[in-house]
């Protein structure tokens, strides 16, 4: 199959797959990085007390940077598996690594974060 022969069952190419995983790893990249310059440039932060804002900005980067990953990450499998096996395959593959993805990096953190809230549901000073 050539890279500008359109994927069997979608209207897109090659191209148009490496390209939206390029993106989402870019796209990752910058969530996952932004907080250190945004540290840096607003250095105050760390004199003015803000540091609680720098850690919800970077919080919320990160959650943001580990979802397009895990996009990524499933798009690559779904990809390679593509050249590899058969459509059936791929579409069981992709779903397996997306549910382990979820699982480990959404409700396994998100159950912990609820059992420690239970523990303790006065917030820190």
């Amino acid at each position: 199959m050539s890279a500008s022969t359109p994927l069997p069952g979608t209207p897109l190419r090659w191209e148009d797959h490496v390209e939206a995983h390029d993106f989402a790893a870019a796209a990752d990249y910058l969530a996952l990085v932004t907080p250190h310059p945004i540290e840096h440039f607003v250095g105050r932060m760390r004199t003015t007390g803000d540091k609680f804002a720098l850690v919800l900005i970077a919080n919320r980067l990160t959650i943001a940077g580990m979802a397009v990953l895990a996009v990524a990450l499933v798009g690559v499998v779904v990809l390679v598996g593509d050249v590899m096996f058969p459509t059936a395959v791929v579409v069981v593959i992709g779903l397996l690594a997306a549910a382990m993805l979820i699982v480990t990096w959404a409700v396994l953190p998100l159950r912990e974060r609820l059992h420690q809230l239970r523990l303790s549901p006065q917030p820190p000073a």
